[in-house]
């Protein structure tokens, strides 16, 4: 199946079109013909919706790592992509999201990577951090949030990563950490590097 990532201003009469009903956008596939689909970067039809997609054709799925990087700013992800349960036979153990334009991290949407180590979600429009962020990313070691524009972290956001060993928070727009932003139950006893670089 070929993929091909297009902004349509105008949409054609053959296509599927969502109601604008919010500014945030994702992927969403219009089928024109039984031999090609196209993705179209359109409005996303309501807040919390996820699309599956054939991942490893919209990024490089290599030795256990997906890439979605080096777009152009009109193909640039809006969220993090559901892969199709027969995308991979593997496991991705690094998701690379950096240089995106990730603005929201959908609730349940690492249920589909939970043996993810390192995840970087560098470079991207995060503006916060709730405490169900990353629920889901069982063994996950490393996060990279560098570079964003968070100005808030709920409480306990980081709990559910027990395994968590390096977290970069520098260059975003945090002014101060509250208390309990890294309490958890398991006393995140496995943290040995926090950057935050004012």
């Amino acid at each position: 199946m070929d993929l091909e990532i297009t902004v349509r201003p105008q949409p054609e009469s053959s296509e599927t079109v969502f109601p604008p009903t919010t500014q945030r956008s994702v992927l969403h596939f219009v089928k024109y013909t039984p031999e090609k689909s196209y993705a179209t970067l359109t409005e996303q039809p309501e807040e919390n919706a996820t699309t599956n997609v054939n991942i490893c054709e919209l990024c490089v799925c290599k030795d256990e790592t997906l890439s979605c990087t080096g777009f152009s700013p009109k193909q640039r992800l809006h969220r993090v992509p559901v892969p199709e349960p027969s995308t991979y036979n593997g496991t991705f153990t690094t998701l690379n999201f950096e240089g995106n334009s990730i603005s929201y991290i959908d609730e349940n949407i690492w249920k589909a990577y939970r043996w993810a180590e390192k995840l970087i979600l560098r470079e991207n429009y995060l503006t916060e951090l709730h405490k169900d962020s990353f629920e889901g990313l069982l063994s996950l070691q490393y996060l990279d949030l560098s570079c964003n524009k968070i100005q808030s972290i709920e409480r306990r956001a980081f709990e559910p990563l027990p395994f968590l060993q390096f977290i970069n928070l520098g260059c975003n727009l945090l002014t101060e950490l509250s208390f309990g932003t890294f309490q958890a139950w398991h006393g995140m006893q496995f943290l040995h590097k926090f950057w935050k670089i004012p």
